[in-house]
């Protein structure tokens, strides 16, 4: 029978006899301690007992066997092979001879369960089952700790009851499965989708994250190969080079396009491995790949942000720049003329500050699109910010051609915009450069045309005016303007000054105008003309206003607490004062901080201004009226009002514009507004002044007519505060030695 048995069989068989046989001849060898191990678990194990002379073949097999074995009985080691010593880190085997299992390992299994116990409870199991196979944490000789899988059973010896102990150490498994289920678990919970394929491409698994990007689960693939998710977005040569690459190096990498379940296209970041086996073969390929949707969107959305105006959804200034170089290539190959319009709106900050921010992004929202719909679809129309808008015109025959698009631009802008039942009405203000004529690169260009747009606001509004040279000096003399203002009201380079008022009939005092005046380090003292217009524009007529409204109250306590009679001071306020800043309050505080009582100012408004907005005029005034302080409307009759609307505001005084005095009492025409003015002052009760007066024969006609006051030179000129002192002090002085 045995004749018949495999080798590996009968080697077992002889080994096992060989085991019996030695234990039966089992002696015990002379007492050799191991201080590792408790004193009485270290006697000698006498191998006379088990190893004769004749038995030299079994003891030969036992020692040569690979895996460590052991011989237990009444609960102890009493026989191992030189693979136990060697696994455990001793010498001899009589170093470890006589021990209990537990004193070979720690105090404590990894189950939790105490050593000695477990050792204890599994040995009267194998004297009961014949045979458990279990895992146990040997510790070696240097104190480190190792897995084994030990395989334990019952046999005979000399009739008693023994057990027979092989164990393998399993720590590298254990890694091994440890690092499987990692991977296992990365595999399966990853963000990637993961697709694992034959050599010919056959998929053979997917993850869940594959599931969850493509929308297919396994048994909707398998067997398939990827092009199941192909797109048709690459042409064929895209996935033979793709292939190429892949089959020469083993790794491809690359953004591609596929479609999911549900027939959405999709982009992905994908990786491809070739895994070898042993031989060089390719055994499997591994894609792996992220779902790049989300960051393309976002992609996206950065882009616009970078390129596209976020409230009228126009390209912004940087996007325009590129079409408009784009524009020049394509000028420059079929020798077109391309224009740039730079249109600015006329009356859009008093929408925007009377209405509200809200209301005034709206009316941005309503212009960009009636720009869009008046222009071609291959022009460009951008948003550089504010309420100024940009166009590209391209493939014009001849510069001029660009007037068509302007005037059309100017009657589809001035046509009333409806905003939430409220009416806006604003007009355009166009500038226009031609390349190549008045510039060859865009700066030049936008630069031009930005110059023509300021000489159309120039002229009046709502128009349209071409480049000419001398627009960027005005330009550049604009410029430096406006860092001059800035600084003046930072150094304190501006004054104010005073031109009395007084009764035509007895030439009494009653009062001064404030006026400002800019005295410039470098030209001296510049006139209001050229810089109130350019204050306004910027935006520093608010501070300069406050400055010149402290400066009249401070002067004005001064001379009162000095026991002059100033009478009325008259303060021009400007519309953006009102409009852009809340000048009631400035005013209530510059009273308040200089303890000066209303009565003693007057603020002076524009008729023009007064005309744009008369709702929030009237309010405005009526609050200033509230705490005691007159108003009047400057130049009068220069604006287009009217008996209905001057009967509603709450005024005090109309000023005479000096343009229908200077021709007095000469001119018809001015004869006959100066007594229209008169009139209507009169029916409305209103007190009339009229402003440069500067011959007796105006006084003398203004006075018949029935104007109670008047302003100057004449009287006096426009004086220094110091100046005005003294003229004020002599003429009251004078006042004083006249009888009464």
């Amino acid at each position: 029978m045995l004749a018949n048995a495999s080798p590996t069989l009968l080697a077992i068989l002889v080994a096992v006899t060989g085991l019996l046989w030695l234990l039966l001849r089992r002696q015990r060898a002379p007492e050799a301690r191991n201080p590792s191990l408790p004193a009485e678990r270290t006697a000698s194990l006498p191998p006379e007992k088990y190893w004769s002379d004749g038995d030299s073949r079994f003891r030969t097999c036992f020692e040569s066997s690979p895996d460590p074995a052991w011989i237990l009985a009444d609960g102890k080691f009493v026989a191992c092979n030189a693979a136990a010593v060697k696994a455990l880190g001793y010498s001899v085997c009589s170093e470890i001879a006589d021990a209990h299992p537990s004193h070979l390992s720690p105090e404590v299994q990894p189950d939790g369960e105490p050593s000695h116990a477990k050792a204890e409870r599994l040995m009267r199991q194998v004297e009961e089952t014949g045979l458990e196979r279990f895992e146990w944490m040997h510790r070696k000789a240097d104190g480190t700790d190792f897995l084994t899988e030990v395989t334990l059973s019952r046999i005979m010896l000399d009739g008693r009851v023994a057990l027979y102990s092989v164990w393998r150490d399993i720590s590298e498994r254990k890694r091994v499965e440890k690092d499987l289920q990692l991977a296992s678990a990365v595999y399966e919970n990853t963000a990637d989708g993961i697709i694992i394929t034959d050599p010919n491409g056959g998929i053979i698994s997917i993850n869940k994250a594959f599931t969850e990007i493509t929308g297919y689960v396994l048994e909707e693939v398998r067997g398939k190969t990827p092009a199941v998710l192909k797109s048709e977005r690459q042409e064929e040569g895209f996935y033979r080079q793709m292939w190429g690459i892949l089959k020469g190096t083993g790794v491809w990498q690359g953004e591609i396009w596929n479609r999911r379940k549900s027939g959405e296209v999709f982009p992905e970041w994908l990786t491809i491995s070739a895994v070898r086996s042993a031989n060089g073969e390719v055994a499997n390929y591994v894609g792996v790949f992220s779902d790049l949707s989300a960051i393309k969107r976002s992609q996206e959305d950065l882009e616009r942000l970078a390129h596209f105006d976020p409230l009228t959804d126009l390209p912004n200034r940087i996007l325009f720049r590129d079409r408009l170089t784009h524009a020049f290539e394509r000028s420059r190959r079929y020798g077109h003329r391309v224009a740039v319009l730079l249109l600015d709106l006329d009356g859009f900050k008093i929408v925007n500050d009377s209405l509200g921010h809200p209301f005034g992004d709206r009316l941005l929202q309503l212009v960009a699109e009636r720009v869009q719909q008046t222009v071609r679809v291959e022009d460009t129309v951008a948003r550089l910010g504010g309420d100024e808008f940009a166009l590209v015109i391209s493939n014009l025959l001849h510069g001029e051609d660009a007037v068509e698009v302007a005037r059309n631009l100017m009657a589809a802008i001035q046509v009333p915009f409806d905003i939430g039942g409220h009416s806006a009405h604003v007009t355009a203000s166009i500038g226009i450069a031609v390349f190549p004529e008045d510039g060859e690169e865009p700066n030049t260009l936008i630069r031009n045309a930005d110059a023509a747009m300021y000489k159309a606001k120039a002229s009046g509004r709502n128009a349209y005016r071409f480049y000419q040279a001398e627009m960027t000096q005005a330009a550049q003399a604009r410029l430096a303007n406006e860092r001059g203002l800035r600084r003046g009201i930072d150094n304190g380079e501006f004054e104010v000054w005073y031109q009395p008022q007084v009764d035509l009939a007895s030439g009494r005092y009653l009062g001064a105008e404030a006026l400002v005046r800019w005295r410039d380090p470098e030209r001296g003292l510049v006139p209001p003309g050229d810089f109130i217009p350019l204050a306004e524009e910027t935006g520093f007529i608010i501070s300069l206003g406050e400055l010149v409204l402290n400066r009249v109250c401070q002067d004005a306590r001064r001379w009162l607490d000095a026991g002059m009679d100033v009478g009325r001071l008259g303060i021009n306020v400007a519309g953006p004062q009102l409009y852009r800043s809340d000048f009631v309050a400035t005013l209530r505080r510059a009273l308040d901080t200089h303890r000066l009582p209303p009565d003693h100012l007057e603020i002076e408004v524009t008729e023009t201004f007064m005309m744009e907005n008369p709702a929030e005029v009237r309010r405005i005034l009526n609050a200033i009226q509230a705490m005691g302080v007159t108003t009047a409307i400057d130049d009068f009759g220069t604006g287009y009002s009217s008996l209905a609307s001057l009967k509603e505001l709450p005024i005090d005084t109309l000023k005479i514009d000096r343009a229908f005095v200077t021709h007095l009492p000469d001119d018809p025409h001015d004869i006959a507004i100066a007594r229209a003015i008169l009139a209507m002052g009169r029916s409305l009760e209103f007190n009339v002044i009229a402003e440069g007066i500067e011959t007796a024969a105006q006084r003398e006609f203004l006075e018949a007519e029935g104007c109670a006051e008047g302003q100057g030179y004449f009287f006096a000129k426009p004086m220094p505060p110091e100046d005005f002192v003294r003229w004020l002090q002599a003429r009251q002085e004078l006042a004083s030695t006249v009888p009464a």
